[in-house]
């Protein structure tokens, strides 16, 4: 089953959307694009790291 996730859901005002088959390869997209689109601080990279792992591990549940 695809699963997608946005940055809007993790809360950021922006209109991307990454999908993929599995939750490793919607998150893994989606850290490149906020890595290189949003934000060089780690601390706040990793606050986003984990608020899309919840987000994914709810929909693949």
């Amino acid at each position: 089953m695809p699963l997608s996730i946005s940055c809007k859901e993790i809360g950021m005002d922006c209109d991307f959307v990454t999908d993929g088959e599995t939750g490793e390869i919607v998150i893994d997209s989606l850290m490149r694009h906020v890595h290189t689109e949003h934000s060089e601080d780690w601390f706040e990279i990793e606050e986003y790291y984990q608020a899309a792992c919840a987000i994914i591990q709810m929909k693949a549940a």
